[in-house]
């Protein structure tokens, strides 16, 4: 038999659990911490959302650990779909409008990233600390996500990424299964 108590707590985790979902379906998917072949500060970033739903960003926030760059977001992320956060202005990448315009500069050394809801809950993050383990700032190739992994490839700004490893230092890493959406 079901009480008051436990028809409330089963509700409140399913609201919790949902919402939980549709979050984590957002992750930090391309990073050009090298800039671009016109500039070395046309820096960029992009989101990607894998789920079925839109997501409103409003409130999240993506900061690197030691405080450049901390990015404010606004806006939502429509189910599928991307928004790239340009650096200093909108021309970073020219034939795409910026969901996000921010300020501070990535180490090209590396960075920790954390990507927080509006109530500070760590939706994704991105430690790079030891130094970007993909990307090539000779020949501006992106850090891209595979799986759970991260390649090197030609820059895909708002669009799928690429699905074979660019760096020769490197070998491809698997499929993995579990996030193919982003692959």
């Amino acid at each position: 038999c079901m009480n008051y108590r436990h028809v409330v707590f089963i509700f409140i985790c399913g609201i919790f659990f949902m919402c939980h979902t549709v979050h984590a379906d957002v992750i930090v998917n391309e990073i050009a911490w090298m800039g671009t072949a016109t500039s070395a500060n046309d820096e960029w970033i992009e989101l990607f959302n894998s789920g079925t739903s839109a997501v409103t960003v409003d409130g999240w926030t993506l900061k690197a650990s030691d405080g450049s760059p901390s990015i404010n977001l606004t806006g939502s992320i429509s189910a599928g779909g991307y928004m790239l956060l340009e650096r200093t202005d909108d021309n970073t990448i020219p034939a795409i409008t910026a969901g996000v315009i921010y300020s501070g500069a990535m180490s090209n050394t590396g960075e920790n990233f954390s990507l927080k809801n509006n109530t500070e809950q760590v939706i994704d993050t991105v430690n790079m600390t030891s130094g970007w383990t993909a990307g090539n700032a000779t020949t501006k190739e992106t850090m891209q996500r595979k799986g759970s992994t991260w390649i090197t490839g030609a820059p895909t700004p708002s669009a799928a990424n690429v699905t074979v490893n660019n760096d020769p230092n490197d070998e491809d890493p698997p499929d993995d299964e579990t996030n193919s959406a982003i692959d």
